[in-house]
């Protein structure tokens, strides 16, 4: 009788844990569609600093999107390919942020296109990851890599710290004149980074500020965080700074004022 109890608690428990480790639907966000002020969380080259932070947006339910550089994975400094599965079983969206982190130039070859942009979703598909969106190292596009990128995902990014709308989604891929050459049509995000240096966003009024436009003109602010820590260094970001984001953003997320959403669900192509 005790073995059978003891199974019967077994049960439970790993029904529980089970449960804790899935997140309602509702941590995803809905498809983004002019209505109301939108937020979007994703981090840059999933990076060991950022795992507190992650794992604090995962225990408020808000849930968005990690970068990887394929060959960065296991490196020191680096989140490690259990802890990158860890993530995504929470919900997490996993986007290719290249095999190796070249950056794009009009010099570079088809080959090293072929290597950062095919074979980072091949190698992550490998792991076991739906790869639909690309964000290109240094935030540098070509005409070449735009049209290589379109033809291999679903979606992608451009450079420039925007408000994303309807109309900037679905048209500023497709700008010949800049040197973009997405598909007609194919979704690309503007994305805003924050950092003590380096990056568009340096203080909490400045990231604030973003926020409020988002809420006030029913606009998509899409924010990028690399490493999380004290370092002065540019593109790092006080633990203290990305507390305050969060905290804030859940706040007006309480309130009905913004929604949080993942990448792909804003985009609709999940």
């Amino acid at each position: 009788m005790k073995i059978i109890y003891v199974g019967v608690i077994v049960v439970i428990l790993t029904v529980g844990i089970l449960s804790a480790a899935q997140p309602s639907s509702e941590s995803f966000g809905k498809k983004y569609d002019g209505t109301k002020g939108t937020v979007t969380i994703w981090f840059d080259h999933c990076y060991n600093s950022q795992i507190p932070a992650i794992n604090s947006m995962t225990s408020d339910g808000f849930i968005g999107g990690i970068l990887v550089v394929v060959q960065k994975a296991n490196k020191d400094g680096y989140c490690t390919w259990n802890q990158i599965h860890s993530f995504n079983k929470q919900g997490w969206e996993i986007i290719s942020h290249s095999e190796d982190h070249k950056r794009a130039t009009p010099q570079t070859t088809q080959k090293q296109l072929a290597y950062e942009i095919i074979q980072s979703k091949i190698d992550l598909q490998n792991q076991g990851f739906n790869v639909i969106i690309y964000e290109s190292p240094y935030t540098a596009i070509t005409s070449a890599s735009t049209t290589m990128i379109g033809q291999n995902y679903k979606a992608s990014q451009v450079p420039g710290c925007e408000q994303n709308t309807l109309t900037s989604i679905k048209n500023d891929g497709n700008n010949p004149a800049l040197g973009y050459n997405f598909p007609k049509g194919f979704p690309v995000l503007h994305h805003c980074g924050i950092g003590v240096s380096g990056s568009p966003l340096n203080t909490f009024d400045q990231v604030k500020a973003q926020i409020d436009s988002a809420i006030i003109h029913k606009t998509w602010i899409l924010v990028n965080f690399h490493q999380i820590d004290n370092s002065p260094a540019a593109y790092h970001t006080p633990p203290a700074l990305f507390t305050k984001v969060l905290n804030y953003i859940k706040q007006q997320s309480d309130a009905g004022k913004l929604q949080f959403v993942r990448p792909d669900v804003g985009l609709g192509i999940s």
